[in-house]
């Protein structure tokens, strides 16, 4: 023939290519949402520790009022309601601290997921029954939390992808080590 790869004679270039500029396009939206769940993460950790402390300054000082309030009382009958409303700051101090506690845990987590990227396959072997539109279906719908058996049903209703294993295994494996 005329020197090309037969791909590129017999009309397959563009289903060899397509899986890859897609697939780029798609890991690059999945890195900026990560980016954007940290920056999420971080205002929602900075805003949990602003309220933490304006708390803890409105629980101090309703704790002097209420202690000055109690001492100028007989102390006898104010010391349970003092007590009380103590042991709720107290309460309410601590669940604050287990909130922050738990905001800052979920931050570290995601700022230490791996961003690495798996490498672009091989444009020149695409594997084998991966049409670019189940692709492009299945990575979606992982993407937003389909069951791998939802994502097989709809496949082959809409279209007759039967077996479809390999293709759920990539784009799943795929999507639980970006969530991971």
């Amino acid at each position: 023939m005329n020197g090309q790869p037969e791909a590129a004679t017999n009309g397959k270039e563009q289903a060899i290519y397509a899986p890859v500029v897609l697939s780029e396009a798609l890991a690059e939206q999945v890195k900026d949402l990560l980016t954007a769940s940290e920056d999420a993460a971080r205002a929602i950790k900075e805003r949990a520790e602003h309220d933490a402390d304006a708390l803890r300054r409105t629980a101090t000082r309703a704790a002097v009022e209420e202690a000055g309030r109690a001492m100028t009382a007989p102390s006898e009958e104010k010391l349970p309601e003092l007590e009380a409303t103590v042991s709720e700051l107290r309460e309410l101090v601590d669940d604050l601290r287990t909130d922050v506690d738990r905001l800052t845990t979920e931050l570290t987590l995601v700022g230490s997921e791996q961003r690495s990227l798996p490498p672009p396959s091989d444009p020149q072997a695409p594997p084998p029954g991966f049409d670019r539109r189940a692709l492009l279906i299945a990575l979606n719908m992982a993407s937003n939390g389909a069951s791998r058996a939802e994502a097989a049903d709809y496949l082959a209703d809409n279209l007759n992808l039967r077996d479809c294993d390999e293709l759920l295994d990539a784009v799943y494996g795929y999507v639980d080590s970006t969530a991971a």
